[in-house]
């Protein structure tokens, strides 16, 4: 194999496990559940909120803060003390159509649509 093919493979085998980990399901098919807005801080679920309802809520880890915003059925990180900021551009969730987790890697949070 080639240096290249085990970056490659190596990268596959990262995402894998951190979606595993996660627990954020790709929402395929009919749910029966009600669609929730769930913060996962370093693989461990920390809280989960309806999407009907308007709320703030900040996520603190001890790598820093991010400020998740539920407004109008849609789900967002409004503010982070990351570098990157990936996490605030990443756009936001709803409860129907939401097939990506918004992710702060340097803070270890994952916010995603979950069916309860």
């Amino acid at each position: 194999m080639k240096k290249r093919d085990i970056i490659a493979l190596t990268a596959m085998a990262v995402v894998a496990a951190a979606l595993a980990v996660v627990g954020c399901a790709l929402p395929i098919g009919h749910h029966t559940g009600r669609a929730v807005c769930a913060v996962y801080v370093d693989g461990k679920r920390v809280a989960a909120f309806p999407f009907d309802a308007d709320r703030e809520y900040e996520i603190i880890t001890e790598n820093g803060t991010n400020l998740l915003v539920i407004s109008d059925g849609k789900a967002y990180i409004a503010e982070s003390d990351c570098k990157n900021l990936v996490c605030v551009h990443s756009g936001y969730l709803t409860a129907d159509s939401s097939i990506k987790p918004i992710v702060c890697k340097p803070h270890k949070v994952t916010v995603c649509t979950e069916y309860e």
